[in-house]
């Protein structure tokens, strides 16, 4: 089984992308459904913020902006529904 941990997380993603989906070191310690939620979340959110970054000043820019905070959103709501069940 593939194991996901803080360090490779911290190897293959921006800095900006693990502030968006709530990633530091206590990701270790958090249940293997949420590592999962968490590790998809932030495959999107990296590659928006690497598209954001790369288009800032247009339209597509500040699309760009608002995919990410509706992100933001969606992945809290996501992981508090798994604490939750």
């Amino acid at each position: 089984m593939w194991e996901i941990d803080y360090k490779y997380m911290c190897d293959n993603y921006t800095q900006e992308a693990l502030n968006l989906v709530s990633i530091n070191e206590r990701f270790d310690n958090e249940s293997f459904d949420v590592k999962v939620m968490r590790e998809f979340y932030i495959k999107i959110a990296d590659t928006l913020i690497k598209n954001r970054d790369e288009v800032w000043r247009s339209e597509a820019g500040r699309n760009y902006a608002i995919a990410i905070t509706e992100l933001e959103n969606s992945c809290i709501r996501a992981i508090k529904a798994l604490y939750s069940k």
